[in-house]
């Protein structure tokens, strides 16, 4: 479980979160990571047909290692920071003539990863 102080953040800001991982299997978890990506949708409509294409783009922004989880145990991370970067573009979908599809939406997402 990642635990955040809010839900939006400014660019530039350090989002300092608290990671709670609860390993109830027999095997531990050797590379915890928490881990910043921008992804980034782009759709093209024909002027012609009435088809639209749509290309997904992900982007790692910040991977912040934690460490170990040993097997059957609870361990808590507490204070992981992860820097939003100064230069990233904020989270926007970008309409054409006003319409309700996005020609090009970027959001943000944080991930927590582990490798048994």
């Amino acid at each position: 479980m990642v635990s955040l102080p809010r839900t939006a953040f400014r660019l530039g800001e350090a989002v300092e979160a608290q990671v709670t991982v609860n390993n109830r299997t027999r095997k531990g978890l050797k590379e915890c990571a928490l881990q910043l990506s921008m992804k980034t949708q782009f759709e093209a409509m024909s002027r012609y047909e009435h088809v639209n294409e749509k290309k997904l783009s992900e982007h790692l922004i910040e991977l912040v290692p934690l460490g170990r989880v040993r097997a059957r145990h609870k361990q808590v991370f507490a204070k992981c920071c992860i820097r939003i970067p100064e230069g990233a573009p904020p989270t926007q979908n970008y309409h054409r003539d006003g319409g309700d599809t996005a020609i090009i939406a970027i959001h943000y997402v944080l991930k927590f990863i582990a490798l048994p």
